[in-house]
């Protein structure tokens, strides 16, 4: 026997997903306590990303670097 679903959400119409064979997968991002731990060590220690801008032509050469 299955098992009915009786939560809702407001103005979430499940049916069309469904129909469509969606899939739904939630991802895990770690705490708000662990966020700003990160960013004040990024802060602190004046981190900057390698690449900072690449045009589309050369997206390829800076996937490899």
């Amino acid at each position: 026997m299955a098992s009915q679903v009786t939560d809702r959400v407001e103005g979430l119409d499940t049916i069309p997903g469904i129909q469509r064979k969606a899939r739904l997968q939630a991802i895990n991002v770690g705490s708000r306590e662990m966020f700003e731990s990160m960013i004040k060590s990024i802060v602190e220690n004046q981190l900057r990303p390698a690449i900072d801008r690449v045009s589309f032509d050369e997206s390829l050469e800076a996937l490899h670097y």
